[in-house]
């Protein structure tokens, strides 16, 4: 499939299909998150400080409030912290979720090596890259 061809049949696992950010007038900087789950699209937006660790946390704020939005018959996964380390000359994006599963409190790590210094990015595929592995089969 070509990257930009739409799916034919609803998808199990959550994608990405935007994640941007801009500088507001005020030295803070705004991200936005567009997912795809099974047709759906959602978007969520964040607000905070330019830092490497502020932009990281603003892509994975956003990208839970997008998979709450998506999953809103279910309880919404909880972002527990977010890390970005530098590692084999890599930026390293971790993301750590807390999620209920058939009324079970577990909690989910997702890390990306990133290629580039897009934080917010990173930020959002780490908490893909969490809670992919068991959306599909646990609340699909």
């Amino acid at each position: 499939m070509a990257p930009n061809d739409t799916p034919t049949t609803p998808r199990g696992r959550l994608r990405l299909e935007e994640a941007s950010s801009k500088f507001e007038q005020d030295g803070l900087i705004a991200a936005t998150v567009r997912l795809e789950w099974r047709g759906e699209s959602a978007e969520g937006m964040t607000e905070g400080l330019a830092t490497r660790e502020g932009v990281l946390r603003l892509g994975a704020e956003a990208t839970i409030q997008a998979v709450s939005v998506l999953v809103s018959e279910r309880a919404p996964p909880e972002l527990l912290g977010v890390k970005v380390v530098r590692a084999f000359g890599n930026w390293v994006a971790m993301a750590c979720i807390r999620l209920e599963i058939n009324n079970e409190s577990r909690e989910l790590l997702g890390a990306h090596a990133m290629d580039d210094e897009d934080f917010v990015r990173g930020g959002v595929i780490a908490v893909l890259n969490a809670l992919n592995r068991v959306l599909p089969g646990q609340l699909g």
